[in-house]
C-alpha cells in the first residue's frame, strides 16, 4: 500500500493539484486516446491492472512450482515462460498478441496500448475494448490457475479435492 501511495505521489506530483483532473490527451504518449479520462483516472485503472497482472504471475509460478515440486525446475520453466513473453513483446505478430501475449502481465503493464490501441474483441456477438477484456479474462485465469494449485497440492497430500 505504502508502494501505491509513493507511486502516486511520484506520477502526480508533476501534475499539480489542477492538473491530476486534465485529461489524458494532454499527454503526449495518450493524445490519440479515445477515452474521455483524467490522469488521476487513468492512474487508478493502471494499478487496477497492475495488481490483475501481479494476480497472475503469482498464481502462475504457485501453480508451476507446486507442479514441478522443486524450486530450481520451477524457476527455470518461470525464466522460459518470461523469455517467451518478451519474444512476443519484441517481434508484433497481430494473432499472437490479440490472442494470446495480450492476457499475459508483460504485454498488460504496457500501459499506453490500452489507450491508443482500441483494439476491440468480439465475445458473443457484444464488443469490448482490450482493457476490458483482457483485465477480465487475466483475473478468470489467474482465478483458475489457483484453485488448480490447491487442488492440485491437496491432490497430492491424499486429502482430495473435498
Amino acid at each position: 500500500m505504502i508502494c501505491i501511495a509513493l507511486l502516486f505521489l511520484i506520477k502526480m506530483t508533476p501534475f499539480g493539484l489542477k492538473g491530476w483532473n486534465q485529461c489524458i490527451q494532454s499527454n503526449v504518449k495518450t493524445f490519440f486516446s479515445l477515452y474521455n479520462i483524467t490522469n488521476l483516472q487513468q492512474f487508478l485503472l493502471n494499478v487496477m491492472i497492475g495488481l490483475v497482472a501481479l494476480l497472475f504471475v503469482v498464481s502462475f509460478l504457485l501453480l508451476v512450482t507446486v507442479i514441478m515440486e522443486k524450486i530450481m525446475t520451477s524457476a527455470v520453466v518461470f525464466v522460459f515462460f518470461w523469455i517467451l513473453l518478451l519474444l512476443f513483446d519484441q517481434m508484433y505478430l497481430w494473432p499472437v498478441n490479440h490472442y494470446f501475449a495480450n492476457f499475459m502481465p508483460l504485454r498488460m503493464t504496457t500501459f499506453s496500448h490500452y489507450y491508443v490501441g482500441n483494439e476491440i474483441y468480439r465475445i458473443f456477438g457484444s464488443s469490448l475494448s482490450c482493457m476490458a477484456w483482457s483485465v477480465t479474462l487475466s483475473g478468470l485465469l489467474a482465478g483458475i490457475m489457483l484453485a488448480s494449485a490447491i487442488g492440485w497440492e491437496k491432490m497430492k497430500r491424499g486429502k482430495g479435492l473435498y
